[in-house]
């Protein structure tokens, strides 16, 4: 175990990804030196949704936060996954979030998840 996957321990995650794919694609690519992540949605480890619904009139803002952070372990997960290893990320560029269904309620996934999990010099400024 790495010292990223001993810092999402610590923080009550679980590195390892027993996630599975909600449709028929591929939920990692790798296009040269980048890998595209998607359909990340915050489903814990038995698989539940944990939040639905739009901020604040149907999901508390700490809710939502809490969603946030459970949609990027799980993005990491699924890197790790395909990758074997966390060590193989240099960086990571901000990540947005957008629900289809509503007209472009859009998350972003705060960068102190992403320093907490990567380290500061693994993360676009």
């Amino acid at each position: 175990m790495n010292e990223r996957d001993k810092k999402m321990l610590a923080l009550g995650y679980s590195p390892e990804c027993n996630l599975k794919a909600g449709a028929i694609y591929k939920p990692v690519v790798i296009d040269g030196t980048t890998a595209y992540v998607s359909g990340c949605v915050p489903f814990d480890d038995n698989q539940v949704l944990t939040s639905k619904g739009k901020v604040p009139n149907e999901v508390p803002l700490e809710a939502a936060k809490k969603a946030a952070q459970q949609c990027a372990v799980n993005i990491l997960r699924l890197l790790r996954r395909e990758l074997g290893s966390l060590d193989r990320i240099d960086r990571v560029c901000p990540c947005t979030w957008i629900e289809l269904g509503s007209l472009c309620n859009v998350a972003r996934i705060d960068h102190d998840s992403c320093y907490a999990w990567i380290g500061r010099g693994g993360c676009h400024d």
